[in-house]
């Protein structure tokens, strides 16, 4: 027959670390898709010219984007704006600078809103 032994576990203290920050990666791969669902938004609202269709798939690809529906989508919604279906060119132009928001975006660095903290 077997004994039972009782058995007490000692945790030890372990000392505090401080972890690094792990900021999301946006990579060059992620960039092309979300330029390419920019296009495929752009080229179904020139055919169908609904503009909340238009802003609510913005703001879903906006989501695609380290904190871009904080940061950038409330830009993107402000660059619908530009669109005049009386003026010859305003898509390509709105569609252009939804494009350069994205560039200027990640070019000076995708990082949290001040507000966030990481746990």
């Amino acid at each position: 027959m077997r004994s039972r032994k009782q058995v007490s576990l000692q945790v030890e203290q372990m000392e505090q670390k401080a972890l690094l920050s792990v900021l999301p990666v946006f990579t060059s791969r992620a960039l092309t898709h979300v330029v390419h669902e920019i296009n495929q938004a752009a080229g179904t609202f020139a055919k169908t010219l609904n503009e909340t269709a238009f802003a609510a798939r913005i703001g879903n690809i906006s989501f695609q984007v380290p904190y871009g529906n904080t940061l950038l989508n409330p830009t993107w919604q402000s660059d619908i704006a530009i669109f005049n279906p009386t003026v010859p060119g305003s898509g390509l132009a709105m569609t252009h600078q939804i494009k350069s928001d994205l560039a200027s975006y990640i070019r000076f660095g995708v990082s949290p809103p001040p507000l966030f903290r990481f746990p």
